[in-house]
This record gives C-alpha cells, sequence and structure tokens, in this order.
C-alpha cells in the first residue's frame, strides 16, 4: 500500500516580508533564514521597550492626587528618582496623626486595652496590607496578588492586636461627612468585607459614641476577653456580621 503526501501549501510564510527584508538588504536566501529568528526577538525587545516607555509616561503624567487619594492608591511614580526629585523640591511639615475628633477615642481605647491587659495593644492609622494577607486556598497566585493590592494601603482608624500582633478589633470612626461620595462608601465596603473574610467585624463609632457605647460595642462585635457588663447596663444596638 502506497501513501500520496498532500502537496504542500502555496500560502506565503508568516516571516516571508522579514525574509525579503533581508534579502533586499543583500543577504543571501540562507542567510536570511539564519537571521530571522534574531531580527524578530529583535523586534519583540523594541516593542516592549516602547510599551515601557509609554506606561511610564502616562505615570508620570498622572503625578499625585490629593492628600485622601495618596493614602488611599499610593503614590503612582515607579522609580525612585522620581520620588527623590519630588520630596528635593517641596517643604514639609508635621502634620497630626488624628483628627481632634478621632483623637478623643484613642485614649478611651488604650483604657480598654490597659483593662484586658495580658500584652494587648491598640495603634492607630494602621495599613490593612501590614495585618491581612489573602489566603492561597482560593484563586489564582494573580487573583490574590490582586486582592492584596486591593487593600494594601487602605488604612484603619484604629486596630487593637492581641500579644502576637494579630488583629481582634477594627475601629473605624465615622465622624460628620465621612460618607460623602461614593468612592468613600466602596473603600469602607472593601474594608468591611476584607476583615469580614478574615473573620474580623469593622466596628463603627459615630460621633457622639463614648466610653460606655465603645466599650459595649467592642464586647458586642469582637473578641477581646472583656468582662461581661453588668445586668443592668444598656446593650449596643448592633449585631455580629455574618461569618464567611
Amino acid at each position: 500500500m502506497s501513501f500520496i503526501s498532500a502537496p504542500s501549501s502555496s500560502a506565503p510564510s508568516a516571516i516571508s516580508p522579514v525574509a525579503g527584508f533581508l534579502e533586499g538588504l543583500g543577504f543571501s536566501a540562507e542567510a536570511s533564514r539564519m537571521l530571522i529568528p534574531l531580527a524578530l526577538a529583535l523586534l519583540v525587545i523594541a516593542g516592549s521597550e516602547i510599551l515601557r516607555r509609554a506606561k511610564f509616561r502616562r505615570r508620570r503624567s498622572n503625578g499625585f492626587a490629593g492628600r485622601s487619594a495618596q493614602r488611599d492608591t499610593g503614590p503612582r511614580l515607579v522609580h525612585g528618582d522620581d520620588h527623590m526629585r519630588l520630596v528635593a523640591g517641596a517643604e514639609f511639615e508635621r502634620t497630626p496623626l488624628l483628627n481632634r475628633s478621632e483623637a478623643r477615642i484613642l485614649p478611651i481605647l488604650e483604657g480598654i486595652a490597659r483593662e484586658v491587659g495580658r500584652g494587648y495593644r491598640v495603634m492607630a492609622q494602621v495599613s490593612m496590607g501590614e495585618i491581612l494577607c489573602a489566603k492561597g486556598s482560593n484563586g489564582s497566585r494573580d487573583h490574590r496578588a490582586e486582592a492584596n493590592r486591593a487593600i494594601n494601603a487602605k488604612r484603619l482608624d484604629f486596630a487593637i492586636f492581641d500579644p502576637r500582633g494579630l488583629i481582634v478589633a477594627a475601629i473605624e470612626y465615622q465622624g460628620s461627612g465621612h460618607h460623602l461620595g461614593s468612592e468613600a462608601f466602596m473603600r469602607d465596603a472593601v474594608k468591611r468585607e476584607a476583615l469580614r473574610k478574615a473573620g474580623i467585624n469593622l466596628v463603627e463609632l459615630q460621633p457622639d459614641a463614648d466610653a460606655a457605647s465603645i466599650r459595649m460595642l467592642l464586647q458586642e462585635l469582637t473578641d477581646l476577653p472583656l468582662r461581661k457588663p453588668r445586668p443592668d447596663a444598656p446593650r449596643a444596638q448592633a449585631s455580629r456580621a455574618p461569618s464567611s
């Protein structure tokens, strides 16, 4: 039995333009075939460099947003010399870590941490990227990396940590004008969902919160080992977030 092979396709090769170009420069057909991989590699490298430079120019043109935007998205520039150029050309002054209303809350939380004792600590303006991390059991590596980036620059007003440095209470002070736009609302929603996935409820304090109401909320919504309130004490009107 004999087999008849199919005739080869007469369609031009995808790299024939490159071969024609090289032959037009005086290279023989054999030399052109040998140089084609090198030429293609050089074209890929050149294209990548063009895209990198274009992306860098876009980032430079974006510059920096206002202080609140920096706090949640971070600087858009990527090279250390750009940061140094901006810092060298600016003047700096100290600013308070907390505003006046937030500063009123801090000693209340510190008193509660002292009541718990055993090495519990209160910290302010805590970066969520330092205390939470997307787990490896759900989603691809790229998805986990993007999820970590989504929370990396977001901050909590206050957080209470156990002696191991693990967060046990996340506290946000919802002062007047806190939700003035959809972006601010979504920012808080992202914080709340990331914390919920980690088994932590976001305790949201209203402007009129006092020491007694803050303590009751922490008793209700966190795992802080606080003493039970007295039977005649009013209960906080809040409920534990559903578990994931």
